[in-house]
């Protein structure tokens, strides 16, 4: 008997991206499990981001979003 827990459907993020003239990258993340949008500037933050993302689906319920995770 397989107990492990039923896949979830692949989120589709958008992810808006400029380069700024000393190279950073500056953005925001479109996700429909967020409210909001969420900035970043800088890559590390981008990760911090996507990363937030992830635990926010990964909590919430099959097919609702998470409130707590806004920008």
């Amino acid at each position: 008997m397989d107990t492990s827990p039923a896949p979830r459907s692949p989120e589709t993020l958008r992810l808006e991206i400029t380069r700024s003239a000393d190279g950073r990258l500056d953005g925001r993340v479109v996700a429909p499990s967020i409210a909001a949008s969420r900035p970043f500037s800088g890559v590390l933050e981008l990760l911090r981001v996507l990363e937030e993302i992830l635990d926010a689906t990964e909590k919430a319920p099959e097919g609702g979003s998470n409130e707590e995770v806004s920008g």
